[in-house]
């Protein structure tokens, strides 16, 4: 993305978050999604306009996965947002609607944006994406295997994705155009909308500050959160969750004095616990089903060799519902897997088995030793890679057992690691932002 452009910024399959297969194919990062609910995105429209309110200092933009997310305390922006309160400042949120159904219901100081359909945008749009891809096919600069991967663009569900993006970041400009806040405050995680939206607000709003979160896992190949694209498509400030992110984007060129340390309302406080139970093992796979397959059936096979080890998984918070706890009800039937839904469980697991999850912090401050389950010719993407010589690497059962049998006490430089990854809201550096 050398020659930037805003539509080139839009295509989904370009924005690599980070190294999961699950992430580089775009046929896997977009849900399916039935005909009729798509037809229906067509004929009813919400209307999409918010009156201005004076004097506001901030507008959040969040996601909303369910209905039961409006029931919760600001998630993801809890600590900031309790400042905004304390110091009496003026905030609205804006939550990009991720439930798969219209939800109209009107909340104080919220509004959920149900996207609206127009069919001549999306085909002019359409239009302008397939100029830059036939560009991208026939540029001097594009070897063959950059073109095959071009090619790869054309699928339905890039295309979809690609559009669903340029619309949406229509939409929230026209409502931070309608709200005129002071500042904007949005989730950085890598995604094609924040840089789309960072370029029009700035072009259209040169007074607005723009601030962007990042909350997330930090992983060696992690592209497009740490890329800078210069002062067009990047962000004003950064805020971050912990020490290493930070690292990170400073290392990539980004100025000191704009990226901050704010913390999260995720962590918690280191406490001591009682004697670790080594024959106790907690799995804790990503928000995917072939994630939590690939789990059970390597505890499987540890049990087939040796079955003194009890193991327990922890589901991604996403997959908390219904439909999923289901599903992995049926995949550990008969089998000595059981599902935890408590970080704060009395159980002391003596081993954690992760892979991309970040759920693996909070276990390792509590005292469980951490085995990075990695595939065959496989990219790494371990949240920890930066201590990853302290944490050993597992592929087949055996490699389990006989690391669990040498691996006695967790090395200490990977407990002050962790306790640095997320760390407590910094509230007077908040405030400073809040009030700058």
């Amino acid at each position: 993305m050398q020659n930037k452009n805003f539509f080139r910024f839009a295509l989904t399959g370009l924005n690599i978050i980070r190294p999961h297969p699950k992430y580089i194919n775009i046929n896997n990062q977009v849900k399916k999604i039935k005909i009729p609910n798509l037809l229906s995105r067509y004929f009813n429209e919400q209307n999409l306009k918010l009156k201005k309110i004076n004097n506001l200092d901030f507008v959040i933009i969040s996601s909303l996965t369910n209905r039961s997310d409006l029931k919760k305390k600001y998630p993801i922006f809890e600590h900031f947002i309790n400042r905004l309160i304390k110091k009496r400042k003026k905030y609205f949120i804006l939550y990009r609607n991720f439930s798969n159904r219209r939800i109209s219901k009107k909340v104080k100081n919220k509004f959920i944006i149900n996207i609206n359909h127009n069919f001549n945008e999306y085909f002019l749009n359409l239009l302008k994406i397939f100029f830059e891809l036939f560009y991208l096919i026939i540029s001097f600069n594009t070897n063959f295997t950059q073109k095959k991967i071009i090619i790869k663009l054309f699928s339905f569900n890039n295309l979809r994705s690609s559009l669903y993006t340029l619309n949406e970041v229509k939409h929230l400009n026209n409502l931070i155009n309608n709200l005129r806040p002071k500042k904007v405050l949005m989730t950085l995680e890598g995604y094609p909308w924040e840089r789309l939206l960072a370029n029009r607000l700035k072009k259209n709003y040169a007074n607005i500050k723009i601030f962007g979160y990042f909350f997330s896992v930090m992983t060696r190949f992690h592209n497009f959160p740490f890329y800078s694209f210069g002062k067009e498509y990047d962000l004003d400030y950064i805020l971050t969750s912990g020490i290493p992110a930070k690292k990170k984007f400073v290392k990539k060129n980004f100025e000191h004095n704009k990226v901050f340390v704010i913390g999260t309302n995720r962590y918690k406080k280191n406490t001591k616990r009682k004697k670790m139970q080594r024959n106790k093992v907690i799995l804790l796979p990503e928000a995917f089903h072939d994630e939590v397959k690939l789990f059970i059936n390597y505890s499987k096979k540890i049990n087939e060799i040796d079955n003194k080890f009890q193991f327990y998984i922890k589901l991604h918070p996403s997959m908390n519902n219904k439909k999923d706890i289901n599903f992995t009800l049926k995949l550990i039937d008969k089998m000595n897997i059981k599902i935890v839904t408590n970080e704060q469980s009395e159980i002391n697991f003596g081993y954690a088995i992760f892979r991309g999850s970040t759920s693996i912090i909070e276990f390792i401050k509590k005292g469980s030793i951490p085995f990075y389950l990695k595939k065959k010719n496989e990219i790494n993407f371990n949240p920890l890679y930066e201590i990853q010589n302290f944490i050993p690497s597992i592929i087949e059962p055996n490699d389990f057992i006989k690391h669990s049998k040498n691996q006695k006490r967790i090395n200490k430089k990977t407990v002050n690691y962790c306790e640095n990854y997320f760390i407590k809201p910094q509230n007077s550096l908040i405030d400073k932002i809040i009030s700058g």
